[in-house]
């Protein structure tokens, strides 16, 4: 392997450390609960905010609830996993690393039995508007899909072959 003859003006990129944004300062973190637990008072209100804002920001219903999950996607995967499947069908779709750990997590850690894995070998793309119509076609019940793009989940609701999003 041979060096790259000119360097990039801020070589710092990746996970960390990485570039703070120009301006940036400590004086920014006055304000900050670092350190703090999330059960402190400060902290507390800075999560409410932050939910609020959310809500307000996404237009989402007074009756629906935003939650803040510590650590990673993987975190909110698991979480929403946890809680959106469950005695419906589910029809997973799966072309990454990911997509396919957490297909076999609901077989394997959830335990569901009516599980349909649509898998392509990595780096290759599955059509996945004709995988879940089809998954759709097939069932005459709700049947929940599933699949990531980049670490995001995506999930609809299908009945009869119309697909609506959760």
């Amino acid at each position: 392997m041979t060096r790259p003859l000119v360097k990039p003006i801020r070589p710092e990129f990746s996970s960390g450390p990485c570039a703070k944004r120009p301006g940036w300062s400590f004086r920014i973190l006055e304000n900050s609960c670092l350190g703090r637990s999330h059960r402190h008072p400060l902290a507390k209100s800075k999560l409410y905010k932050v939910i609020e804002l959310t809500k307000k920001i996404l237009e989402i219903p007074e009756d629906y609830f935003v939650g803040i999950v510590p650590g990673s996607d993987t975190g909110a995967i698991e979480m929403a996993m946890w809680n959106f499947l469950g005695p419906m069908p589910v029809t997973m779709l799966a072309w990454d690393s990911f997509g396919l750990d957490w297909s076999q997590d609901i077989k394997s850690q959830l335990k569901l039995t009516d599980v349909t894995l649509i898998k392509e070998d990595y780096g290759k793309l599955l059509d996945v508007v004709k995988s879940i119509e089809g998954s759709c076609r097939r069932s005459s019940r709700c049947r929940r899909i599933g699949f990531t793009c980049a670490g995001v989940a995506f999930a609809c609701c299908c009945i009869g072959g119309t697909c609506s999003r959760l």
